[in-house]
């Protein structure tokens, strides 16, 4: 019942805060107990906007959504922070563009939003078809406003998501022009790895049977970690 006091906290203490953080607790329909997300945060107060994007795209340590989050009215209207709202999982661009914007950020370890897990709701029951659509748009936006000074660090965030959605849009032109903005900003040199599994991801995607054997081996490298 004190969540918004928890997240306003810190705030009141130093008025330089842009942006705060809490815990997240997922309950899962017809479970008995809360299970904490994966990526739960200690405090950390985060002072210059490379600090900010070093938790999120490199500890990952920041979910990518737009609730359980305070961010300054000014902030939004300056930078123009809104939501596209012919979209689903609209965070994901938000989030991107105030990524390139927070100067200083504040995350508190209490849990302070808990979040239900329905069957049947919108992004649980969408057909695979539409959502690979709109999931298309999303990666168009973000590899088309890459920002100039990390765009390296934000392709390598990007580029796991979009090739378990490539993969199954083989006739996309979305897809195969985001695919050319991270071809050019991960290179075999500094980023083997991301390279090669974008390349695997244009090679596979064309036949049904590549498409199988390139979920096989993403389960295995997931379930090897």
């Amino acid at each position: 019942s004190d969540c918004i006091e928890k997240l306003a906290a810190p705030v009141e203490r130093d008025n330089t805060i842009d942006f705060v953080v809490g815990n997240v607790e997922e309950r899962s329909e017809g479970s008995r107990g809360a299970v904490s997300m994966p990526k739960k945060h200690e405090q950390a107060d985060l002072r210059t906007n490379d600090e900010v994007r070093e938790y999120y795209y490199v500890k990952k340590n920041i979910e990518t959504t737009a609730w359980n989050k305070l961010i300054k009215k000014d902030m939004i209207t300056r930078f123009s922070l809104f939501f596209d709202e012919n979209l689903y999982w609209e965070d994901a661009p938000w989030m991107f563009y105030v990524m390139q914007h927070v100067s200083h950020a504040y995350l508190i370890n209490d849990v302070t939003y808990i979040y239900h897990r329905h069957p049947g709701s919108i992004t649980t029951s969408l057909d695979t078809k539409r959502m690979l659509v709109y999931k298309g748009h999303i990666y168009e936006e973000i590899t088309n406003h890459f920002s100039k000074v990390d765009s390296k660090r934000e392709a390598r965030f990007y580029i796991m998501g979009f090739c378990l959605n490539y993969i199954e849009s083989p006739k996309s032109r979305l897809y195969a022009q985001a695919a050319r903005k991270f071809k050019k900003e991960l290179s075999f040199r500094h980023d083997l790895h991301n390279r090669s599994l974008l390349l695997a991801t244009s090679m596979m995607r064309k036949t049904w049977p590549g498409r199988q054997l390139f979920h096989y081996i993403v389960r295995f490298a997931l379930n090897t970690r």
